[in-house]
């Protein structure tokens, strides 16, 4: 490509011009622009003329040609699009750092949650928190925890599943068939049938909510949170074997639920008819 380099544009333009171009550092599109001026510089500066030939503007043209007269070829490059004046964040280092801070220690909890822990001085709101938990990549993948408890031995089943769609509840339920070592007679349940609990009825499943409460705390609390949808599968299956093979139950006697259910078989410890299974 042919190119002519007016010293009358700018001062010293022939050198820079040269040593810029030949060098390649310009790019792409600072090469091109610089063509279209050398061509509208080779025909007596007709703007019209050269709008027409390039199909561009004249504004244009005329907004390049200054840039080269003020700044050189280099001007003729894009321009950065970052505002002028960026916004600067709001968010005093104190709050991300208490929000930060409570998010670590108690990381299965949501932003609702965390803004009651906050000291008054350090208060924010609710969408603010979840902007620096965002942020800072602490908001986590959510799965969702299927529970059934036998009612007379603590017995329970637990599984991890990535939606609470009618799909994995079937497949729940074909789970705890299979894990529970007696027929499941009833089934009690919060949000379909066949039993159905009373919205604003915690006493209709109480054993599900203690249950829930002891996976908070015992279980949750103690940093069993994993991105990893294999690895938080195979956590809530230890934990599924510590409580009901390790962990001594206050109702029970302190027995597991399965040393209950053994000693059931062979001995006549109070019971009932029948046996509800809550999920």
């Amino acid at each position: 490509m042919r190119m002519t380099i007016y010293a009358s544009v700018l001062p010293g333009a022939l050198s820079i011009a040269r040593s810029a171009y030949l060098a390649g550092n310009l790019s792409a599109k600072a090469k091109g622009r610089l063509h279209i001026l050398d061509w509208y510089h080779s025909h007596d500066r007709n703007l019209s003329l050269t709008a027409r030939h390039f199909g561009v503007s004249r504004r244009l043209l005329r907004i390049w040609r200054n840039r080269l007269a003020r700044e050189g070829p280099r001007g003729l490059g894009d321009r950065s699009q970052r505002p002028h004046n960026p916004r600067k964040p709001t968010i005093s280092p104190e709050i991300i750092a208490e929000v930060v801070r409570q998010r670590k220690k108690y990381p299965a909890w949501s932003k609702y949650k965390l803004k009651p822990l906050l000291p008054p001085i350090l208060q924010t709101s609710v969408s603010t928190i979840g902007r620096i938990l965002k942020r800072r990549g602490l908001i986590k993948r959510k799965y969702y925890q299927f529970t059934a408890i036998d009612v007379l031995s603590k017995r329970k089943v637990m599984r991890i599943y990535k939606t609470q769609s009618s799909a994995n509840g079937a497949l729940f339920l074909e789970e705890c068939i299979k894990a529970l070592p007696f027929v499941i007679r009833t089934v009690q349940t919060d949000n379909s049938a066949p039993y159905y609990i009373y919205p604003r009825n915690p006493k209709q499943n109480t054993y599900v909510e203690i249950s829930h409460g002891a996976d908070e705390r015992e279980f949750y609390q103690q940093g069993n949170i994993y991105e990893d949808f294999e690895i938080m599968r195979n956590k809530i299956a230890w934990w599924e074997d510590v409580w009901n093979n390790i962990r001594p139950h206050q109702t029970l006697d302190y027995l597991t639920p399965n040393q209950y259910l053994e000693r059931r078989q062979i001995s006549r410890l109070p019971t009932k008819d029948v046996i509800t299974l809550q999920t």
